[in-house]
């Protein structure tokens, strides 16, 4: 198109899919969830300043919520200006809002943290000397799967840490204080598992979940102690989930001791620890 035509509602309406398709409900891997201002066009509507400030208000909320901040890629098409093919001089072309809505699809699993919070979900503690085997089952329960989808599309995790407050100086203990306080924290997103610290995660997030446990987090003790393990794993109730269930297994393998006829007891008190990470800003807010 040259400049002063006028774009055809059905570049208009491509252009309005496409980011719909992020913010909006989308479906499978994309789609926040999010209310629109913009919307489709009739076919034989003349394409307005008025429908382009609409979408430049979703694209802009999009962007502000993957970055932080406003994008100079685009402007806002006033009343009286002619809606262009590209102008990369005043920002103003439907060339530069497409370019910038490549940049919302390929970043849409971006959550800038100023743009969300992190939240106490649940813990679990135990106290008791323990060696053998704990689990800690953790059910996250969505309103549907269409709530979990956006809730990962848009940045959101689920976080795991644990500790153990240590009673005496017993190696074995010491070792697993070590051992969890090394993995620091584990994020659970919607691709992937990864801890901030050590510790060997899995490409497996939201959208890799099968009916059945899969491994996604593994941390090995150390020295005599590496048949220890902190073992996260995770599944779905159904194809389509809306519940996620995370296993995490404190398995402590070693037999004993060096020097030691038996195996000696992990004591002191362990906690398990989960959070989420979840988008609350004013641009995307998924509850």
């Amino acid at each position: 198109m040259a400049v002063g035509d006028i774009i055809t509602a059905a570049r208009y309406n491509n252009l309005q899919s496409r980011v719909a398709t992020v913010i909006g409900q989308g479906s499978g891997d994309a789609g926040y969830g999010q209310g629109l201002s913009s919307s489709q066009v009739a076919t034989s509507e003349v394409v307005t300043a008025s429908h382009m400030a609409l979408l430049f208000a979703d694209l802009d909320a999009g962007i502000k919520h993957q970055t932080n901040v406003a994008s100079n890629d685009i402007a806002i098409i006033a009343a009286t200006d002619l809606i262009e093919d590209a102008n990369n001089i005043n920002k103003k072309g439907v060339a530069e809002y497409e370019n910038l809505t490549t940049t919302l699809e390929g970043d849409r699993f971006l959550c800038e943290a100023n743009q969300a919070t992190v939240e106490s979900a649940i813990q679990g503690a135990y106290s008791v000397a323990w060696n053998g085997q704990l689990d800690h089952i953790v059910n996250v329960t969505f309103t549907d799967y269409n709530h979990a989808r956006n809730f990962f599309n848009a940045g959101g995790e689920i976080r795991f840490a644990a500790n153990i407050t240590p009673v005496g100086s017993e190696a074995k203990t010491i070792d697993w204080a070590t051992m969890l306080a090394n993995m620091e924290v584990i994020g659970f997103n919607y691709f992937r598992t990864l801890a901030t610290g050590s510790g060997t995660g899995a490409s497996i997030g939201f959208h890799q979940l099968t009916t059945s446990y899969q491994q996604i987090f593994d941390k090995q003790g150390s020295g005599f102690y590496t048949e220890n393990h902190y073992i996260i794993e995770a599944k779905g109730n159904v194809a389509t989930p809306d519940v996620v269930t995370f296993r995490i297994n404190f398995n402590d393998d070693d037999p004993t001791d060096p020097g030691t006829p038996t195996d000696e007891f992990v004591t002191g008190t362990l906690t398990s620890i989960i959070t989420q990470f979840r988008a609350t800003g004013v641009n995307v807010s998924v509850p």
